[in-house]
């Protein structure tokens, strides 16, 4: 029906049809991915506009419904995206409960489903930087080495990006800047000549970054002005 195909093409401010479906199963499922689908797009919706309460409780309503519907790939996203909000609300402990439940579901999809390690990598990255802010750097860089593994599995050029920026951060942080010179421009290397824009804004970035940390501000004020270019 109509319905089905708006919901497949995430149209969700068309209202459904209830008198279309053909049976109460089909009604029922229906409105079911359709409660699922809202909840996700308005929890996703409200925390970029940093309501985070209010996101969520949406998230928490798309896990009710996730569990119900046996989803568990998107209940992963899920983890993550709720993982999310309670860090920003300043809830670590529990932030890191969902990032770590998100982790074990989609390592035991990534033995089957390979393209999954890309999900997993993102998640990691997530976990490693809560490591950060605790102030668990030995446990951030494990996260994040292992992030980085994975992105470089996938050829995720956007990942390799941004965890690698991270963390080189780290490892200013940990006063090991040999470290992150190295990590950052190898990842800038890896990018430069691909045709992902994004992958190499952040690269640029990266460099910029250390080089203000180097207090070369000649050379970082090149590549932030590379980046702006591009």
């Amino acid at each position: 029906s109509e319905n089905f195909k708006n919901i497949g093409r995430l149209m969700l401010d068309n209202e459904t049809n209830d008198h279309m479906m053909a049976t109460s199963d089909s009604k029922k499922l229906c409105n079911t991915i359709f409660d699922l689908l809202t909840a996700i797009k308005f929890g996703m919706k409200l925390y970029h506009n940093g309501d985070m309460q209010k996101a969520l409780a949406a998230y928490k309503n798309a896990e009710r419904l996730l569990l119900t519907m046996n989803n568990p790939k998107k209940l992963s996203i899920c983890y993550t995206n709720m993982g999310n909000v309670y860090k920003q609300l300043g809830n670590l402990a529990e932030a890191e409960r969902l990032y770590l439940e998100s982790i074990k579901i989609t390592s035991g999809i990534a033995v089957n489903e390979p393209n999954e390690k890309i999900t997993l990598s993102h998640t990691t990255m997530n976990l490693g930087v809560l490591y950060q802010k605790c102030g668990r750097l030995q446990d951030a860089k494990i996260a994040l080495k292992t992030s980085l593994k994975l992105a470089k599995e996938t050829n995720d050029l956007v990942a390799i990006s941004k965890t690698s920026g991270v963390l080189g951060q780290l490892y200013i942080a940990m006063k090991k800047y040999d470290k992150a010179d190295t990590l950052i421009n190898d990842a800038y290397e890896q990018v430069k000549e691909s045709d992902n824009l994004i992958a190499i804004q952040y690269a640029m970035m990266n460099n910029g970054i250390i080089e203000l940390e180097k207090k070369n501000y000649r050379d970082a004020g090149r590549w932030f002005t590379q980046v702006l270019q591009l």
